[in-house]
């Protein structure tokens, strides 16, 4: 009986060392929370650097095409007068 109750108590202290707080379904369904919370912000922070890489550059071309565009329409409208 003390040897099944302390292989108990050294299973217990292992998983306390490993971090694991939760034991059993509710244990299990708090680690699946915070995995599923950790995914989900590595996918926001993926998607804003993704945003800074590659769509912010294409805007700031496509801006600055824009300006261009409308200073050649505006040297066309001058020229023609």
């Amino acid at each position: 009986m003390t040897e099944a109750r302390s292989s108990k108590s050294q299973k217990s202290n292992r998983l306390k060392r490993f971090g694991y707080k939760y034991m059993g379904l509710a244990g299990g369904l708090w680690n699946l929370i915070w995995i599923i919370v950790a995914v989900i912000i590595i996918i926001i922070l993926l998607s804003f650097l993704l945003h800074l890489l590659f769509i912010l550059p294409t805007t700031i071309t496509g801006a600055e095409q824009e300006i261009i565009n409308t200073d050649k329409s505006i040297s066309a409208i001058l020229s023609s007068r």
